[in-house]
């Protein structure tokens, strides 16, 4: 049985060879853990970042609200630049970022504000008309249930289906769950037909298909999960020895922008 863990933020692509603009952004972040806010606030100051440069129009933001029993919500965010896909290779640090945080209050919160010096790489055109559409994912999901959804390409490609797990507690960082060695094979998937997934039609399965779950594997209330699926023109295999955050994005930007398109959905995971 695959569990789908728990993921955080995900962000957006670069291009090879593009223009790039340098820039001056900073950004803030409250939380307890002192390495995780600090990481928050380098994340959002390389979104601002984006901003200074001009390209503000690509950033958007995900809210999952769960509202329990008894009437109270949860809330979560994801928040990711669209129209790229990684934004630790879209803005490029010139020297290193310079922290101020504050000591925890009463109620144990510490602020960090980060400054960067950033070079943003203008982005790499892909193909308009290369699209694939993903459904049936729900914005939340209860821990142990069942993830089904379905996804239909609008040319021939191959299709890799990914998530990752950026908690620093977790035990299992990332994992690609197609194509899957022994459960299913890596065979194109034709135009304008929808395939259900982990359930494919049988000349992609080995076996039994997977069941997938959702998996919640700390205290918060609600977790926010990130997948991937990224649809290409040819048959690139993900050819890492690991499956992690780090080497996910060193494989796409190996990827030229028109060879690829890619959808993405946060997922919040409760009790």
């Amino acid at each position: 049985m695959r569990r789908l863990f728990v993921i955080l933020t995900f962000l957006p692509l670069l291009a090879v060879g593009q223009r790039a603009k340098t820039v001056t952004a900073t950004g803030t972040a409250v939380g307890t853990d002192v390495r995780t806010v600090k990481k928050e606030a380098l994340h959002n100051a390389k979104v601002n970042a984006l901003r200074e440069a001009g390209v503000a129009e690509a950033v958007q933001s995900f809210t999952t609200t769960y509202v329990g029993q008894g009437g109270s919500a949860a809330t979560q965010s994801a928040s990711a630049e669209l129209g790229m896909l990684m934004l630790d290779g879209q803005v490029r640090l010139k020297g290193e970022p310079k922290y101020e945080v504050t000591a925890p209050n009463q109620d144990n919160l510490m602020r960090a504000t980060v400054t960067i010096r950033a070079e943003v790489m203008e982005e790499e055109r892909g193909d308009p008309e290369f699209r694939i559409r993903v459904s049936g994912l729900q914005p939340t999901y209860r821990d142990g249930e069942q993830v089904r959804f379905s996804v239909t390409a609008y040319r021939d490609c191959y299709i890799r289906i990914f998530w990752f797990d950026q908690a620093s507690s977790a035990q299992v960082e990332g994992q690609m769950i197609y194509p899957l060695a022994k459960r299913y094979r890596d065979r194109l998937w034709k135009a304008d037909v929808e395939y259900r997934y982990p359930k494919l039609p049988a000349e992609y399965v080995m076996g039994n298909p997977l069941k997938v779950e959702a998996y919640k594997q700390t205290d918060q209330r609600l977790e926010s999960t990130m997948l991937f699926v990224v649809a290409l023109k040819k048959q690139i295999p993900y050819e890492r020895e690991v499956c992690n955050y780090e080497q996910f994005i060193d494989w796409l930007l190996d990827i030229p922008a028109d060879q690829r398109t890619v959808y993405w959905q946060p997922i919040g995971i409760v009790e």
